[in-house]
């Protein structure tokens, strides 16, 4: 019975996986944060669980799992969209900076839309607000939480 077990788990683990590369909502928990970051009009996602950054494969663009918020986005071919569950989504404006062949661009992001607010900006600003975590690379992110 208990190699069943695992087999049944095996294939729950597949799932999620799968249905997270071909956006299929998923449930999120409490504390969490979504990024989506879009490359050369590719969107890769992102999910950030309180420690650290997890690669969620790819995404179409503006998508958030189940029982997260849309906090905001900017729609380009090196933009990006931003998910939290409700907890976290209704505390006030985020900083977003959006890293992008190693250049930073800040964003205020508050009422579901995403303002530019600097070009060329040091990494790890954060104007108001903790910095949360970041993704440190060339096109990579950080971002504020009020």
């Amino acid at each position: 019975m208990k190699e069943i077990r695992g087999l049944v788990l095996a294939v729950i683990l597949v799932v999620t996986e799968f249905s997270l590369l071909f956006s299929v909502p998923v449930q999120a928990k409490q504390n969490l944060v979504f990024v989506g970051t879009v490359r050369n009009n590719t969107g890769h996602f992102y999910r950030f669980d309180g420690n650290s950054w997890r690669n969620a494969g790819e995404a179409k663009w503006d998508t958030c799992p189940q029982n997260t918020i849309l906090l905001g986005h900017n729609f380009q071919q090196n933009g990006f969209w931003l998910c939290a569950s409700p907890e976290l989504a209704n505390q006030g404006t985020w900083y977003f900076g959006n890293v992008v062949n190693n250049q930073g661009y800040y964003w205020e992001i508050s009422g579901g839309k995403a303002m530019a607010v600097g070009d060329d900006v040091k990494w790890d600003t954060c104007w108001s607000g903790r910095m949360l975590g970041r993704l440190f690379n060339p096109n990579g992110f950080w971002i504020c939480v009020p």
